[in-house]
């Protein structure tokens, strides 16, 4: 079962630098995202993905990676070649196409863990009647800005309230806040509603696909104060 939290995870998303990606889990970061959709500003190759996981030391953290689009083959093999925690689906993938990877990240794990995050772009209150078709299959539901011919990382905000109304609706499915978030308004956002989870990218940079060591641990801290990191990736989960 998915254990409750008081503070949401922190997922820094989009890391390109292993020693960037470092410095977030010791400022308190939970998750590490690595792209692995070509022709992005944040994409990662499988080589340079495996040195950047290689900063997760403990279960306490994750590797999460961020796919969309792409044949189930090609998703189970970079999981298996990173090392990932965590699989996060950022395109047009079907209730179908999730339940069948779970299968296959399961029987490659020769258990029946595995950690699956679908994101949905929210263009409307439309979107959110699409989504308990996945709920079986899916651990969390990620809930980011709906930017036409782009998948993340916009820097755009979508309207919350419709967040509100999917954990209102939906209490036992954990939902992920992503989406134009940075320090100066993620406790706004936590004032209103308590997420699994906190999805930061274009936040904490700079520049697109470049991270900043200040922007990071100033969202970490505006998420979490000085709570630091959890045990919540070192256990196991159930989609429900």
């Amino acid at each position: 079962m998915v254990k409750p939290v008081t503070r949401p995870l922190v997922k820094c998303c989009g890391m390109t630098d292993a020693c960037l990606a470092e410095y977030a889990l010791k400022q308190g970061a939970d998750a590490i995202g690595l792209v692995f959709v070509k022709n992005t500003p944040r994409y990662v190759s499988v080589e340079q993905a495996k040195k950047i996981a290689g900063v997760v030391k403990t279960r306490k953290h994750c590797a999460v990676g961020v796919f969309a689009n792409q044949p189930l083959q090609q998703v189970v093999q970079i999981y298996r070649e990173v090392s990932l925690g965590a699989v996060q689906l950022h395109g047009e993938e079907t209730a179908a196409y999730c339940r069948e990877l779970r299968n296959m990240l399961a029987v490659d794990q020769g258990s029946s863990w595995s950690f699956l995050v679908k994101a949905f772009s929210v263009s409307g209150p439309e979107v959110l009647e699409q989504i308990p078709a996945y709920h079986p299959y899916v651990d969390a539901v990620l809930l980011d800005a709906y930017v036409p011919q782009r998948l993340g990382g916009t820097g755009k905000i979508f309207n919350w309230e419709l967040a509100i109304e999917f954990a209102n609706r939906w209490p036992s499915k954990p939902v992920i806040i992503a989406g134009g978030l940075h320090s100066g308004n993620v406790g706004k956002l936590l004032t209103r509603i308590t997420p699994l989870g906190m999805d930061v990218s274009s936040g904490i940079e700079v520049s697109p696909g470049k991270k900043s060591f200040e922007k990071i641990a100033a969202f970490i801290k505006a998420v979490k104060g000085e709570v630091k990191n959890h045990d919540f990736f070192s256990g196991g989960s159930e989609a429900r």
